[in-house]
């Protein structure tokens, strides 16, 4: 019994290493913990001893110790990952070998409340049926007539906040309003929905409170063994709260969604007539194509593209901030670079061109 216990676990460690080394030759793979409880163990361990806050800033702490090079992680239940932080890691796999991008169904059922089968966990066709269609929103035109306008538009909503803050003196998180600000902006661009987070509106706070806490569960089940039974029969405090904001988002998504269709359930000509948003164009170029799609659908791209347009963003104007009071000698020069593009004149807005 042994022997056959010894020869299953080689076999199963030799498959995997074929497995990983199939989709990342030419990649040296630091290694970050042990098969079994290992991964697990580990992440739980130092979240509890406050050495990490979360899963994610494990991994960094993982991938900063092994100078930034891609790492791999297992943990119990099977799942593996490898890791990549460098870009010239993630050109490579995407040069010579996008099934390298495969996430697989352990993770889409981990995000499945968040994602559903949006365009961040698909794969394969799935996956190629919905990046064609959103490539063609962010061409350059939309960029110059549409997003530039908006985003410009909600930033001196953003600076109202900041002056506030500074004027009173008062400490803050600033990645707060960097998410407000980047959530007022997709709602605009992507849906044509006027919101305004920035100011406190409840409804609009209350979904981005929902979205941050969900994402937080959900992530949460990568290192809780039996996730899918404590789901399922709603038997953890987690698992019940998952439930609960689904339902606050799935409300708000929902009601975009619906705005797009007729009393029949149909696609409404009315709703798409000069409709300039993302969602508008995607939908106008399906019916083109003579394709339909579920509200499902409709609601798990239109969480994605929330997803895309609100995190991104708003944790590259975080981390920008940060740069700048990490690096006092850079803020100089950004004033100046600013001066010079806006020539003495800080009354008039930038243009996409500028």
């Amino acid at each position: 019994m042994m022997l056959l216990f010894v020869t299953l676990a080689v076999l199963a460690v030799l498959y995997y290493k074929v497995r990983i080394g199939r989709y990342t030759k030419g990649i040296e793979i630091m290694h970050t913990s042990q098969w079994g409880l290992g991964g697990t163990w580990v992440v739980a361990n130092e979240v509890v001893r406050k050495e990490a806050e979360t899963m994610f800033t494990y991994f960094y702490k993982a991938i900063k110790h092994h100078g930034w090079k891609p790492v791999q992680w297992s943990a119990l239940g099977g799942k593996h990952m490898v890791i990549l932080n460098h870009p010239d890691d993630i050109r490579f796999l995407a040069k010579h070998d996008t099934k390298a991008f495969i996430k697989g169904p352990e993770l889409q059922e981990l995000l499945y409340d968040v994602t559903g089968d949006g365009i961040f966990t698909a794969d394969g066709k799935d996956w190629k049926s919905q990046r064609v269609p959103v490539s063609h929103m962010f061409n350059r035109r939309l960029l110059r007539e549409r997003m530039s306008t908006v985003f410009g538009t909600h930033a001196q909503d953003l600076v109202n906040v900041f002056r506030k803050a500074a004027q009173s003196g008062m400490v803050f998180n600033v990645q707060v309003p960097f998410y407000c600000y980047t959530f007022d902006c997709i709602n605009m661009i992507a849906f044509n929905r006027e919101v305004n987070s920035l100011a406190g509106i409840q409804g609009d706070v209350e979904f981005q409170q929902s979205f941050d806490i969900l994402q937080a569960h959900v992530t949460d089940r990568f290192v809780t063994p039996g996730w899918k039974i404590l789901a399922k029969f709603q038997l953890t405090e987690t698992e019940r709260r998952v439930t609960k904001h689904v339902g606050i988002i799935n409300k708000y998504v929902y009601e975009v969604v619906d705005s797009y269709y007729n009393e029949a359930g149909e696609i409404s000509d009315d709703a798409l007539q000069g409709d300039q948003t993302m969602t508008g164009l995607f939908l106008e170029a399906a019916k083109e194509e003579g394709k339909t799609y579920t509200k499902q659908f409709l609601r798990d791209m239109v969480l994605n593209t929330v997803i895309a347009g609100r995190d991104t963003t708003a944790s590259a104007l975080t981390s920008c901030i940060q740069y700048l009071c990490d690096h006092p000698e850079w803020q100089d020069k950004l004033g100046a670079e600013a001066k010079e593009v806006f020539n003495g004149n800080t009354q008039e807005a930038l243009t996409f061109d500028d």
